[in-house]
């Protein structure tokens, strides 16, 4: 199936599908390495908001 994505890899970047500098994911790549607790807070809320998503959808 021409352009059917189904069970197949494709290639993405998500640095470009997002408009995000390589120079900024790597500033925040290094503060979040640096400031873990920060990370796991931000981790958590897109946890939580993904899960609401998901929820929303079924």
């Amino acid at each position: 199936m021409p352009g059917a994505k189904g069970d197949t890899v494709y290639a993405f970047n998500p640095l470009i599908d997002n408009n995000i500098k390589r120079a900024t994911f790597d500033t925040t790549l290094y503060f979040y390495s640096h400031n873990p607790k920060l990370f796991k807070e931000v981790y958590v809320l897109a946890l939580e908001k993904l899960s609401k998503l998901q929820a929303s959808r079924k």
